[in-house]
């Protein structure tokens, strides 16, 4: 009897010892988990540490002469079957682009910029009457030799386009021009931060931000297109001098500086 009440005891003990190392573990478990949701929270919704910063700008330009020149040329036709039209259309519009293609244009530097087809309605008597079909077709050409760009746009009139607009001119490889201004437009923004921090009395830390934009401003004689084209047939094929002008390649630039 006494070994067995010896042996209850023992068992008593090892099982009160288990429950408070439990108890212990549950306890530290609670509290880290508690302290872990408390900095949780603390940090839900609070505003970052602020850093000062100034920023500055700078404007980079380098000028150079355009050497292509893009315009849209086309037709429009209307007819009262929808075939009739595609085959005008098609006959005129192909005769012009081999044409456009004897004068020394690649075919990648022509490409079609829209072929659409419309439904034509008359109202009569307050209801609505089909007339027939417009379609329109037009192609971007590629122009690399700037000195046929007046025999070109006199093809308009030869082949009966009705659409011709949009001439700009451009650079054809313009990334030299770009890298340029950009180095130009740093070195200013770095001047600029220098000799303004130098004014102020303070001094600026590290880099933290970037930004750049980049464009082309052209400059170059305009006129209207159509007008030109009809003028130039009507005169035996003498053609009106276009000058291409000159382009600015301009890249602005945003530096911002952390505050020491």
């Amino acid at each position: 009897m006494k070994e067995n009440k010896g042996l209850l005891e023992t068992t008593y003990i090892f099982v009160g010892f288990s429950l408070i190392a439990l108890i212990l573990t549950g306890s530290i478990f609670l509290i880290n988990k508690t302290r872990n949701v408390s900095r949780e929270y603390g940090y839900i919704g609070r505003t970052p540490e602020q850093i000062n910063t100034m920023y500055f700008s700078g404007e980079g330009k380098v000028n150079t002469q355009p050497d292509i020149a893009i315009v849209s040329m086309g037709l429009s036709v209307q007819k009262y079957k929808v075939s009739d039209a595609q085959k005008e259309s098609s006959q005129k519009m192909n005769a012009f682009i081999n044409k456009v293609k004897e004068m020394g244009v690649e075919t990648k530097d022509i490409k079609t910029e829209n072929y659409n087809i419309y439904t034509q309605y008359d109202w009569t008597s307050g209801r609505q009457v089909f007339k027939g079909y417009e379609l329109s077709q037009n192609v971007k050409i590629k122009i690399r030799d700037l000195d046929k760009i007046s025999d070109i746009i006199s093809l308009a009139g030869e082949y009966s386009l009705n659409q011709v607009g949009n001439l700009t001119f451009d650079i054809d490889n313009k990334e030299e021009f770009i890298k340029q201004a950009r180095e130009e437009a740093i070195q200013k923004a770095k001047e600029n931060a220098i000799r303004t921090a130098d004014e102020l009395g303070i001094e600026l830390g590290r880099i933290i931000s970037f930004n750049e934009s980049s464009g082309t401003s052209q400059i170059y004689n305009g006129y209207r297109l159509m007008d030109s084209a009809k003028a130039m047939n009507e005169s035996a094929g003498s053609s009106a001098q276009i000058e291409s002008g000159s382009a600015d390649i301009i890249v602005n630039v945003n530096i911002g500086y952390e505050l020491q």
